[in-house]
């Protein structure tokens, strides 16, 4: 789900436009994000909870090789809460109807192709 199609989910619970929706949706999380920098930790009993914390500077090791330092920053977590989680766990159908991602599903071709091996041992009889 995007962005407008939980917006459009939004207003439908809320019986108000995609527009009152949007403001909402704004103010909701631009007030998160000043909370988050206000303190460390803001909790939603239920939902969820947003940690901040100061992830450690570091010296990593690139794919060629070379040492590369991550400096410190701070880095924001989120936490589900127990209904948040049990919600997750009863899927239910798109209320709009627009499940993109059930839509179609390509068949799987795996195991259909015979692998070099058997077309070796096919060739040696």
């Amino acid at each position: 789900m995007n962005k407008q199609d939980f917006l459009r989910l939004l207003a439908e619970k809320a019986g108000s436009s995609i527009v009152e929706a949007d403001k909402w949706f704004k103010a909701v999380t631009e007030t998160i994000g000043n909370a988050v920098q206000i303190t460390d930790d803001l909790r939603f009993v239920g939902f969820g909870s947003f940690k901040s914390k100061t992830r450690k500077a570091s010296d990593v090791k690139t794919p060629i090789g070379t040492i590369v330092h991550v400096p410190a920053k701070r880095v924001v977590t989120f936490s589900a809460g127990t209904e948040l989680k049990q919600k997750a766990l009863t899927k239910v159908d798109s209320p709009a109807g627009n499940d993109k991602k059930a839509a179609v599903k390509k068949p799987s071709t795996k195991g259909t192709q015979p692998t070099k091996a058997a077309k070796s041992s096919k060739s040696k009889k």
